[in-house]
């Protein structure tokens, strides 16, 4: 259930601009690099993706599941341009275990 549209029209707007304007662009760097960089986490949090369904008593969003896919429908746009998200994921794990 969408509880306020013109709200979750404003947060998805903000989520694809992030998205198209500083996830997409990052993506090359977060491949080779193995990390995200910390201004992206940090708008990240700011724009309140770490907690989305988390009741907003809480310091979440409180988004509903109906909510939430919108959001994450514009996430999503950045993970399918990464063609070789598999193969970071897979460095980033290799990395990890030989430290």
């Amino acid at each position: 259930m969408i509880r306020d549209q013109e709200i979750l029209d404003q947060l998805v707007y903000l989520v694809d601009r992030f998205v198209k304007e500083r996830l997409i662009q990052a993506e090359q760097q977060v491949a080779e690099d193995l990390r995200i960089p910390d201004d992206i986490v940090r708008k990240m949090k700011d724009l309140g993706l770490f907690g989305m369904t988390i009741p907003e008593g809480y310091g979440g969003l409180g988004l509903t599941m109906e909510e939430e896919i919108h959001v994450a429908m514009k996430l999503g746009l950045t993970i399918g341009l990464l063609p070789r998200s598999e193969s970071v994921l897979n460095r980033m794990l290799t990395s990890e275990e030989s430290q």
